[in-house]
């Protein structure tokens, strides 16, 4: 499958300082090897048509995100599982489709005091490891 508009506006917002290999590597060469809805949203396993040096080595990544003119919101996260496959989550904070999100919708949200909890967000619905395509 390819990604849609949505897993690359996300790939892209986690990713943006890390060196690609050239401009659209992701996007242009990635497929969608699963995808799987979840109650809080969904993740995805995507698989890069060329290994990415140095991507093993990039640590987990966050994004968090509210809607426009909704008080809701939620936060996409992703990390490698060696060098050409990525895991990619979105979790939702209220109760709503997956499939009604756009990259249109989402803007990052306001600037709050830090959380004091260590948790970063939940486990629930997470991408399996895939130790081997």
């Amino acid at each position: 499958m390819e990604l849609t508009p949505l897993e690359c506006f996300a790939l892209n917002k986690l990713l943006h300082d890390q060196s690609h290999p050239e401009p659209g590597f992701i996007g242009d060469r990635a497929l969608v090897r699963e995808r799987v809805q979840t109650g809080a949203g969904f993740y995805a396993v995507i698989e890069l048509a060329e290994p990415w040096s140095g991507l093993d080595r990039i640590v987990e990544r966050e994004w968090r995100f509210r809607l426009k003119d909704r008080n809701a919101g939620g936060y996409f996260v992703c990390w490698p599982e060696g060098d050409r496959r990525l895991c990619l989550e979105v979790v939702l904070t209220r109760r709503m489709p997956a499939t009604h999100l756009a990259p249109e919708l989402l803007v990052s949200p306001a600037r709050r005091a830090p959380r004091k909890s260590g948790a970063t967000h939940s486990t629930a619905g997470r991408c399996p490891h895939r130790a081997s395509a």
